[in-house]
């Protein structure tokens, strides 16, 4: 049986130019990398953020056959007709492609979550070299006020990086049915997507146009999404999620497209720091994890915040959670899985009373949860193979929404979860999936469900039905070879490939000398004339076992800044690096605030990350890269330093490029600044502002 999956592995080496498009979202492909994933066939982290290219499925079938030649028999059984469809299914690369659909119902569901159903399309690519792509969707048969399913753009690789941009959809977490923090329900959006391969971790960055405007200070309205997904061990993984809705120009809009560290990031560059520097934003925040206790068991959750977690007691935090099992051979006859899921949004969530723009929405449409804000949902699916081509699901929905919407005003403790009139409903569900070859597939589905409160309206109950049929059909165009299975190590899942050099700023026993210009601004009632400075520093980074110590020291201008920090490296991957940092650092400053001649000197604990990238077009490192930093008090007052005797919160934070010349020397310019919270929680609190270009020189 073994030889006979790998012997579905292509012997040829056919170049395939075409593998750069996106696996769409709904692909039975990811179900069955699922299973993979939960058998240690490829790596937990495989499907977490969706969706992947052909490239990378092809990669991830290569792997799970490498790792078959180790593997038990009996789990190699579990997954045989898996393996034959994949291989059969990314062996060859389509250029055109036509989905036909159709959908009768009796009613429209105001929430689903199958956004696709009955959205007819045609697709069509072109490849302009081995690693560059256009995409394009057409779609019909979608009805007014259904999400935009239509899609279009372009895609291309730089290294171990993968690049998108134009108008598609995302979903990230551990869940294929949902995500709370990015789903797809709100449909396609036009944005730019980063995936960047690291050891042991994936990397991937969204920045979305929700087109709309307003914040402040106002500007085009855009969601900027990070996830970092960490390989604790091969049966633990990790995710971090942060976004954020806010107006494009606002003075941490670089920073919002350069941060590489989620969730960290948030605590860094806080509720507090965005109002210094005046930047309305909705932040928002998750951690996911799957664990495998054993083969064939997947235990997954995600966390949720979108705001104040503190008052979950008060019943007035705005948060989400989801749990769920997986089990690939529940009763072990090799033919089923099981699928139980819990997940549910309070009330409020999404929504941004004071600035309502700034919802974490798309045309009134949640980005995450399919259910919006105010319900949950309990899920039950089996699935079965009917035969090496057939798969049978069952399904059984008990979806429970109260009266909340985006958009409302924030509700009261008494609605903060399934408000006012409650809409019941027991959804069954009958689907048959069939792939006939790599060229067409078919697939059947059912629905019916008993409803009570139908809408949100007391005492109005009544079924509803659904039938819907899918048809698929794709031009084979090149074929493209699968990695043997001799030449994919199982050690290797999901590590970067060659390891190029990496920005100077990241590697030890350096001295870099600064020269920064900064504008000094305040505002507040001991605020003070705007005054120019001029400041020149150094910065000394020395080798300390694992970690690295940074001292920096800069003068001018009757102030001074200085910081002790202990950096350790986060991740290294192919092009560049990502630390965090924490440690000791204040200032010293003379100049008249409030009318009078006034001495600062404040120093206390901080907390940091930084990250440089290199350039690398085609795997092949350049001079070129860009940088960047941020410090902020040590998690937000904790631990503050006092003057005067009230708190003073201090961040600094600069990015730059910059370009290493073959001796060593690293020339740098970039914007840096500062941003202080003086006499905090007075009537004196005043604000502190340093701002103004740097240009950088190491050895």
């Amino acid at each position: 049986m073994l030889l006979a999956i790998v012997a579905l592995t292509p012997t040829s080496a056919v170049a395939a130019f075409l593998d750069l498009s996106y696996v769409p979202l709904e692909h039975w492909s990811y179900q069955a990398f699922y299973r993979l994933a939960s058998l240690r066939l490829v790596s937990l982290d495989a499907v977490s953020a969706r969706p992947i290219t052909r490239r990378e499925a092809r990669r991830l079938v290569g792997e799970a056959l490498a790792r078959t030649r180790t593997t038990d028999s009996k789990i190699v059984g579990l997954i045989e007709s898996d393996l034959r469809r994949l291989s059969a299914e990314f062996s060859t690369d389509s250029n055109f492609e036509i989905q036909a659909r159709d959908l009768i119902r009796n009613r429209a569901q105001e929430f689903t979550p199958d956004r696709s159903a009955g959205v007819s399309s045609a697709a069509a690519e072109l490849s302009l070299s081995d690693d560059w792509l256009l995409f394009g969707r057409v779609v019909g048969g979608d009805s007014p006020g259904d999400p935009p399913a239509g899609e279009i753009y372009t895609s291309f690789k730089l290294g171990s990086v993968f690049l998108q941009l134009g108008r598609t959809s995302s979903s990230w977490g551990p869940s294929l049915r949902t995500g709370l923090l990015l789903s797809d329900n709100a449909g396609t959006l036009p944005l730019f997507r980063l995936t960047a391969e690291l050891p042991q971790a994936r990397l991937t960055k969204i920045v979305a146009s929700l087109e709309r405007s307003g914040g402040a200070p106002p500007g085009s309205i855009v969601f900027f999404a990070t996830r970092l997904d960490w390989m604790v061990t091969p049966r633990f993984r990790l995710g971090f999620n942060e976004s954020v809705v806010t107006a494009w120009g606002g003075p941490l809009t670089l920073y919002h497209l350069l941060e590489p560290i989620p969730v960290l990031s948030a605590i860094i560059a806080s509720y507090d720091f965005h109002g210094i520097l005046g930047q309305a934003r909705n932040y928002t925040v998750a951690v996911d994890f799957d664990w495998l206790p054993q083969p064939g068991t997947r235990v997954y959750g995600v966390g949720f915040i979108d705001d104040a977690p503190e008052r979950i007691a008060e019943r007035l935090a705005r948060v989400g959670l989801l749990a769920g099992i997986f089990l690939v051979d529940p009763f072990n006859n090799g033919q089923i899985s099981l699928r139980l899921e819990y997940s549910a949004v309070t009330n409020g969530t999404y929504s941004y009373v004071n600035a309502p723009e700034l919802a974490h929405a798309y045309r009134g449409r949640s980005l995450g949860y399919w259910l919006g804000p105010d319900g949950d949902d309990l899920y039950l699916e089996l699935s079965r193979h009917l035969n090496p081509s057939t798969d049978l699901q069952l399904s059984y929905a008990y979806t429970r929404h109260g009266q909340g919407r985006i958009g409302q005003p924030a509700p009261p403790p008494a609605d903060w979860f399934l408000s006012g009139v409650v809409e019941t409903r027991h959804t069954f569900g009958l689907q048959f999936q069939t792939i006939r070859s790599p060229s067409f597939e078919t697939r059947y589905r059912a629905e019916i469900a008993s409803v009570t409160n139908q809408g949100n309206v007391a005492g109005v109950n009544g079924w509803e039905w659904l039938m819907r049929a899918d048809l698929t059909y794709r031009w084979p165009a090149t074929p493209a070879e699968i990695p043997p299975p001799e030449v994919v190590a199982p050690d290797e899942v999901g590590s970067a490939t060659e390891r190029l050099s990496i920005p100077r700023r990241q590697q030890p026993n350096h001295l870099a000398v600064r020269h920064w210009m900064p504008t000094m601004t305040s505002s507040g009632p001991l605020s003070g004339p705007s005054a120019n400075a001029t400041l020149t520093g150094l910065t000394y980074w020395a080798n300390a076992g694992d970690f690295a110590a940074s001292f920096a020291y800069e003068a001018g201008s009757e102030q001074t800044l200085w910081s002790v920090d202990l950096r350790y490296p986060l991740a290294q991957f192919q092009n560049g690096a990502i630390s965090v940092f924490g440690g000791w650092g204040g200032l010293t400053r003379r100049g008249v605030l409030g009318g009078t001649a006034r001495d600062i000197t404040v120093s206390g604990p901080r907390l940091g990350a930084e990250f440089s990238y290199q350039l690398a077009p085609g795997g092949v490192g350049t001079p070129f890269y860009v940088a960047g930093e941020l410090s902020s008090p040590l998690l937000r007052g904790i631990w503050a330093p006092h003057e005067s005797g009230a708190p003073f919160y201090y961040w600094t934070y600069n990015v730059g490029a910059g370009w290493q010349f073959r001796s060593g020397l690293q020339l740098e310019i970039g914007y840096r600044g500062a941003a202080a919270v003086w006499r905090a929680d007075t009537p004196e609190m005043t604000f502190l502002y340093w701002d103004g270009f740097y240009l950088q020189v190491s050895f």
